[in-house]
């Protein structure tokens, strides 16, 4: 099997600062992992780096081509990026939003056709929500408006979807709801999925394999099961776990730490 994303000694260093550092990824057709970490660890910094958005020294491939020597168009029509706070433009509608996922496949100053409006369309419906396709991008609430910003991307047609916390800031039930949807559409048009995801045991249930990353580094990759285990979770992320399994699931559970004293003042 060709390996769909591959990314090599990957590294990020903005102001003498170094963010990233020697990260080696590689990830299959139609898989989905998970990067997880602590704040700071390097998510957003190694997503936005495989799409160009960053500065970094190392490899991105797609199918072995080297995304570094392709123009932004050609990369946006192989990789696709929902970032954790779209950029969202005043007065417009969630089908013209859309319909801009579409720029990556137009020569310049050439406007949509019927082929984009019908895939516009047709990904709106695949989510759910094509009765939002004339309302205010301002007016939706946040599972509505999460997918319409997975809306747009996916009308890029691109063959691997990033996610930046695609469930941040929403409610239980949104989260699951959309997480759900993502790996629908991951089955019916194939996609390869990379998503930091704060929330472990989400990224369990829904990720085949999880990155951990801690500080810029990959410390850690391979099943949940295998990367999420308390001693770890203890050591990355200063946090104290269990890990129980509930229907075959498996489930982060923090417990308290008895005799911290609270914060003065």
């Amino acid at each position: 099997m060709t390996t769909r994303l591959s990314v090599h000694s990957l590294g990020v260093e903005i102001d003498r600062s170094v963010l990233l550092t020697g990260v080696d990824l590689t990830v299959d057709p139609g898989e989905w992992l998970g990067l997880i970490g602590p704040n700071g660890a390097g998510k957003t910094t190694l997503l936005r780096a495989v799409v160009g958005l960053v500065d970094s020294f190392g490899s991105v491939r797609v199918d072995g081509d080297d995304l570094g020597g392709l123009s932004a168009g050609e990369r946006a029509r192989r990789v696709a990026l929902v970032p954790q706070r779209p950029i969202i433009p005043p007065g417009m509608d969630a089908f013209t939003y859309v319909l801009l996922g579409r720029t990556p496949h137009l020569s310049y100053f050439a406007s949509e056709g019927k082929h984009d409006v019908e895939i516009a369309i047709r990904t709106l419906d695949e989510m759910g929500v094509a009765e939002l396709s004339h309302r205010d991008m301002s007016t939706l609430s946040g599972g509505e408006l999460q997918r319409v910003v997975l809306a747009r991307a996916l009308a890029q047609e691109p063959e691997i979807l990033l996610l930046d916390e695609p469930t941040s800031a929403l409610d239980v039930g949104n989260q699951q709801q959309v997480l759900e949807v993502i790996d629908g559409m991951r089955s019916l048009r194939g996609l390869t999925v990379v998503a930091a995801i704060h929330d472990l045991t989400l990224a369990a249930q829904f990720c085949d394999r999880l990155a951990l990353l801690s500080e810029g580094e990959l410390v850690a990759s391979g099943p949940p099961q295998q990367v999420l285990t308390e001693e770890t979770i203890r050591v990355h992320y200063d946090a104290t776990v269990n890990i129980v399994w509930i229907d075959e699931q498996l489930a982060v559970i923090p417990t308290r730490q008895n005799g911290v004293e609270p914060p003065k003042g």
